[in-house]
């Protein structure tokens, strides 16, 4: 059972976005997962009562020759009603290239073009903890996660909390 809010968009931090896990994507940018790891926490946190033992799992990737590098790290556990789930993510890379005018008093034209003049990294690092517990037929879980995220000359943290839930209406 697939069931999406219309119009809701939840922050999620750029390592969601990019398909560093093996967890297949479905239309609209929707994850379909068919199971469960110890990433789970990053997506829906109801599916961590699908998990019978400790999960460990590590998945990352290099996107777009090294401009974009992500890992992930994530261990999920449970103990019959009550699943829990801890992950912590790092997406960065280099060669963000920092550009002024040669004569920066002047308009930008033919003869006073754009220069590099510094190359600098950006990265956005994240750690997620979610809870789930199992009612029979029905799951629910919550998430929340800390998000830190820097790019030249600027950085911030944030916080997200999620809700998520799974119904099973047959045995498998």
């Amino acid at each position: 059972v697939l069931v999406s809010v219309i119009f809701a968009a939840p922050y999620q931090s750029d390592e969601f976005l990019l398909g560093g896990w093996s967890i297949p994507d479905g239309m609209g940018g929707n994850t379909t997962v068919i199971s469960a790891s110890g990433l789970t926490v990053n997506s829906n946190p109801a599916l961590l009562s699908e998990i019978s033992r400790m999960q460990i799992s590590v998945s990352g990737g290099n996107f777009w020759s090294g401009l974009v590098n992500l890992a992930q790290i994530g261990v999920a556990k449970s103990n019959g009603k009550w699943s829990y789930g801890l992950s912590a993510n790092i997406l960065g890379g280099d060669d963000i290239k920092i550009t002024e005018l040669q004569n920066p008093t002047q308009p930008m034209s033919v003869q006073n073009y754009p220069q590099v003049v510094d190359e600098q990294g950006h990265y956005t690092a994240s750690i997620n903890l979610g809870l789930s517990r199992n009612f029979r037929k029905i799951s629910a879980g919550i998430s929340s996660k800390i998000v830190k995220k820097k790019i030249p000359d600027h950085s911030g943290f944030g916080f997200s909390a999620s809700c998520g839930a799974l119904w099973k209406p047959m045995d498998n």
